[in-house]
């Protein structure tokens, strides 16, 4: 893993442009000096099952799969995130340690923000704090759509969504 040092506005401005965009100046500040840029190489981790969370993550550059690991040693691929993305915040809203597992599925660029951070800019800022509830419902509305194709589609219907999902959607 290398962490790259913000020397710049424009370094994290560009990295999270959409959150970046809705931050009042004092907030920006805030975040530049509290965020930081790391690099993980190919299956690098970037956060355990069990551990307690202590940053959120923002996908700037390559993608990640978030992974559930099962009985006999194998994972099960939750989803894959995509630049842009944001992720390991579930957990750390709920006050819980993560369920997942995360790693780069290739070389990737995130921004990590100290979740304490972040949850001070969304008491201040009610603009982020819809950004995650979007973010949380459509998750959980994706699950939805999930838990149905597996449940009431027949084997090949299901298939195909799977299949779907590894060609590149964000939620599977």
């Amino acid at each position: 893993m290398i962490v790259i040092t913000v020397n710049n506005e424009n370094g994290i401005a560009d990295s999270i442009p959409e959150l970046w965009g809705m931050l009042n100046d004092e907030q920006r500040l805030y975040l530049k000096e509290n965020a930081e840029i790391r690099i993980y190489d190919k299956h690098e981790l970037i956060y355990k099952e069990n551990q307690q969370p202590s940053h959120i993550f923002v996908l700037i550059k390559g993608k990640v799969k978030v992974y559930k690991s099962g009985a006999s040693g194998r994972s099960q691929i939750i989803r894959f995130i995509k630049p842009t993305g944001l992720f390991g915040f579930r957990a750390a809203f709920s006050g819980e340690d993560y369920t997942t597992s995360a790693s780069a599925f290739e070389e990737s660029t995130l921004c990590l923000i100290p979740v304490e951070v972040i949850k001070r800019i969304i008491c201040q800022n009610t603009k982020v704090a819809v950004l995650f509830i979007k973010t949380l419902a459509s998750m959980l509305g994706d699950a939805d759509l999930l838990t149905v194709n597996l449940t009431q589609k027949h084997v090949r219907a299901r298939g195909g969504r799977l299949a779907a999902c590894h060609e590149g959607e964000i939620w599977c």
